[in-house]
């Protein structure tokens, strides 16, 4: 049995970690860990364990300073199977099992640098942005510069909006869900957690299966709040305003891109009004940063 985790967020996203049946290796910042993060400064030197069995992994927290988290949830130490994700520092992985076979190195395809160099123009014909953000646009910018340009005028919506549209709904679903993890973590109920592993499958592999999980998921939590955003983000990505069961009405491009946007949105200004600045650029730099790896 293989045991592999994947890199979904931070630094080093797309490292892949393989492990069989009886191996303990330590995963952390630090040059002496058997898998190093060098570049995850939250993370700590030696962060988790993680034990290979023959059904299953074993992940042990190392006193770290952060801590570690499985599906949103604080851990010491817990059993972790196919599909679960774990949180240490900046860093993301998903799990996966497989009876015979490593997985290599992931390759995206789409890249989030390509995305990002697209020209601004293009990517905001039609998008709703505010009054003080239309004169910030011009054809000679990539997106990555307008979004610069947006953040010195503090104009964060605007830049979320940008960037949802400009990655296309799968990356941003993935970006977004990152995001609103992090900001939430150890705060997201079971049915919150559902909605944005929901999400994130979708964004994985957008299948009918996948779509209908995504709108169920939403419909839990009454469409509200982010999570219920980012599942209806996911619904309306496969192109129907309505289940597939019912005859299909065109969603507008635009709905996925909106509740992505909207979802970061109501997490960053959910709290101290002093906080939502730094919330807005940790999002933003989680986006740029994804571009460089």
């Amino acid at each position: 049995m293989f045991i592999t985790l994947t890199a979904v967020s931070g630094p080093h996203t797309g490292k892949v970690l393989n492990l069989s049946s009886g191996d303990a290796v330590r995963v952390g910042r630090g040059e002496n860990a058997d898998f190093s993060f060098p570049e995850d400064l939250n993370m700590s030197t030696n962060h988790f364990l993680i034990e290979g069995r023959p059904t299953c992994g074993i992940l042990t927290d190392l006193r770290s300073t952060n801590g570690t988290f499985i599906n949103g949830e604080p851990v010491v130490e817990a059993i972790v199977g196919n599909g679960d994700e774990i949180f240490a520092g900046e860093t993301a992985f998903v799990v996966s099992l497989s009876p015979d076979k490593k997985i290599e190195q992931r390759k995206p395809g789409r890249s989030i640098a390509a995305s990002l160099d697209r020209p601004a123009a293009d990517v905001c014909e039609g998008l709703l942005l505010t009054d003080d953000c239309q004169p910030l646009v011009n054809s000679d910018q990539t997106v990555a510069e307008l979004v610069n340009k947006l953040q010195q005028k503090a104009l964060y919506a605007d830049a979320l909006r940008v960037l949802s549209r400009s990655l296309g709904t799968q990356a941003a679903l993935h970006w977004s869900c990152d995001c609103v993890e992090q900001a939430l973590r150890g705060k997201l109920t079971a049915a919150q957690q559902d909605a944005i592993h929901a999400a994130r499958n979708w964004a994985t592999s957008p299948t009918a299966g996948h779509t209908a999980a995504a709108y169920a998921a939403a419909e839990v939590l009454n469409n509200e709040g982010p999570a219920a955003m980012l599942a209806m983000a996911a619904f309306w990505g496969a192109g129907s305003l309505v289940p597939a069961d019912q005859p299909v009405i065109p969603a507008d491009p635009q709905l996925p891109s909106q509740s992505i946007s909207g979802a970061l949105t109501l997490v960053a200004v959910d709290g101290p009004p002093t906080a939502a600045a730094g919330k807005y650029e940790g999002f933003i730099r989680q986006a740029l940063s994804a571009a460089q790896t």
